[in-house]
């Protein structure tokens, strides 16, 4: 069995291989609520918007190589495959932070699904 920082390590090798470099990291957080706003197969302008709040609220600054590359998600839906790795590998670094801390994560990554949900339904 792998240590926690044998599992964190792993966990960096997965973050790269899926694009994330220490930049565009903050992304992972953004990833649940951009598969949501690709439910009905577009992104409506409010959903958009959204998102692009989260991402300032992250510190993702426009212009940035993180916020650019939300911005290409947002215009080109990812890759199923894409979303489950990212959600799998959310799973796994949350599993091992500080039940706390990983907690106040997950209510950051279900408040951006539900605030992105609420902003579709509002059309």
């Amino acid at each position: 069995m792998k240590t926690k920082s044998g599992k964190l390590a792993a966990i960096e090798n997965e973050w790269a291989r899926l694009g994330y470099r220490a930049e565009t990291l903050p992304l992972l957080l953004l990833a649940p609520p951009v598969q949501v706003a690709w439910a009905e197969g577009f992104v409506q302008s409010a959903e958009r918007r959204t998102i692009l709040r989260l991402a300032a609220d992250l510190r993702i600054a426009p212009g940035s190589p993180g916020y650019n590359e939300l911005l290409e998600w947002l215009d080109h839906r990812p890759s199923e495959e894409f979303f489950a790795e990212t959600t799998a590998l959310l799973r796994r670094w949350l599993g091992t932070m500080p039940e706390k801390r990983a907690a106040k994560l997950r209510n950051v990554l279900l408040l951006g699904c539900l605030e992105v949900a609420q902003a579709a339904s509002s059309i």
